[in-house]
């Protein structure tokens, strides 16, 4: 399945994060990465719904500065 990504994928985990631990982030960060996935990992000090409902500065600016980027190569 991984070879149909032809693009960078970015991986966010909160560190408090109960309902996706970042432990299983980083083993899917770990098996794409092993597949040749051009592939990062970030975590942030935050819970699940942190990501959701009350994101914090940091966060929401990492998010919008990819998705800048991301289109800035597309154009």
């Amino acid at each position: 399945m991984y070879n149909y990504l032809d693009m960078k994928v970015e991986l966010l985990a909160g560190e408090q994060d109960s309902v996706v631990p970042p432990s299983m982030v980083r083993q899917h960060y770990f098996t794409m990465h092993d597949k040749g996935v051009d592939v990062a990992y970030h975590q942030f000090a935050c819970g699940h719904m942190g990501f959701t409902y009350h994101p914090k500065q940091h966060l929401t600016s990492f998010i919008l500065s990819a998705i800048a980027e991301t289109f800035s190569q597309c154009t």
